[in-house]
């Protein structure tokens, strides 16, 4: 049975698919939810669930239909350098996820509602986990949050308002 926050994933997993240079990005976004790391092609991306909280409140109170919800999510990026030559190889991939995080702005900027499948999402904060080893070759990761408000009926709790 189909809810709003695996509407929301699904739907950031397809626009994330098309994020390519042809589409004005910087980078060709490898694969997206593919949880074979042999077969990925970097940067890939997971997306995780959080955390939902109701903001009925937060809103001046209650609707009488509607629930008023905020849904947090991770993404999780994992990149790599593509050579071992780098003469800083932590500043150089340091670089590389600071640019997908651009790309993952742009992205979130264009498309504030998710095709209609929340009513506003934002980026929250990021947090790199680059290796110790100094290995240019290691792939780094790039946790980002993102929180999203939707509605939801209070007597079809599957079905967004």
């Amino acid at each position: 049975m189909p809810n709003p926050e695996s509407d929301i994933m699904d739907e950031l997993e397809r626009l994330m698919k098309l994020m390519n240079t042809s589409n004005g990005y910087q980078y060709d976004w490898g694969t997206v939810e593919f949880p074979d790391e042999s077969l990925q092609t970097l940067p890939a991306a997971f997306i995780f669930y959080e955390e939902e909280k109701n903001s009925d409140y937060d809103m001046q109170g209650r609707e009488v239909t509607a629930e008023s919800n905020v849904f947090f999510f991770k993404v999780t990026l994992y990149a790599q350098l593509s050579t071992s030559t780098a003469a800083r190889p932590r500043k150089d991939i340091t670089d590389l996820l600071l640019n997908l995080k651009t790309d993952f702005k742009r992205l979130i900027n264009n498309n504030n509602t998710m095709t209609d499948t929340c009513d506003d999402i934002a980026y929250i904060r990021s947090k790199p986990i680059i290796p110790d080893s100094n290995d240019a070759l290691q792939p780094a990761q790039l946790d980002m949050f993102l929180r999203c408000q939707y509605q939801q009926y209070r007597n079809e709790p599957k079905n967004r308002k």
